[in-house]
């Protein structure tokens, strides 16, 4: 071994040492900041504080009611409001909360049932020239959003034959029981996916 090998090896010890410090250092300082910024989200009970009132509208005249019964039985119970609604430029701290409002997206959450509800059943829709594509809230709701057990038979607003149908046969008296074990629409028929009959 040379003398100059010799010599560099302190240094690349102390270069790797300081590098794995400050590797170490950015990590803390990360997680620090996300937690900082995590406590800065409003209080989901700050937004029931106004949005429990059932009476309570958009400019527009639309309802901007939440129940708190529902919101605490939802699938997302556990998340906050502004997990959902926010859009870029929301100011909670004043009235109204945006300049404009845009729809929560499920989307960011939910990549793989989206693209591929959108590959398949979008695409189909459209192609057959249907205008009001249901979205995931016409299924699934908002702030009271459910997994699919849970659902029961939400398909009847738009199958409502077929719904009529299940509504007579052993499986729905047996579901209505509250029995789990027993197929419902999307035990045969994927929701999301290209709907296929399942043996």
């Amino acid at each position: 071994m040379s003398v100059n090998q010799t010599a560099s090896r302190p240094f690349r010890l102390l270069s790797t040492t300081i590098l794995a410090m400050a590797a170490l250092i950015l990590s803390a300082w990360a997680f620090v900041y996300a937690q900082e910024e995590e406590s800065k989200k409003p209080d989901n009970q700050l937004c029931l504080d106004c949005h429990s009132d059932n009476t309570l509208e958009s400019e527009s005249g639309k309802s901007v009611f939440v129940s708190g019964d529902s919101l605490h039985s939802s699938v997302h119970k556990g998340m906050a409001c502004v997990d959902c609604h926010n859009q870029e430029g929301a100011n909670f701290e004043d009235v109204p909360h945006f300049t404009e409002y845009k729809p929560v997206q499920c989307e960011p959450c939910h990549k793989v049932v989206s693209a591929t509800w959108m590959e398949y059943f979008y695409k189909m829709l459209k192609g057959k020239g249907k205008e009001n594509i249901p979205d995931c809230k016409e299924c699934h709701g908002t702030h009271n959003a459910q997994k699919e057990l849970s659902m029961k038979i939400v398909c009847e607003r738009c199958h409502p034959k077929q719904a009529a149908e299940y509504k007579q046969s052993y499986h729905f008296q047996k579901y209505q029981e509250d029995n789990r074990n027993y197929p419902i629409c999307t035990t045969c028929h994927d929701a999301h996916f290209k709907s296929k009959k399942r043996s």
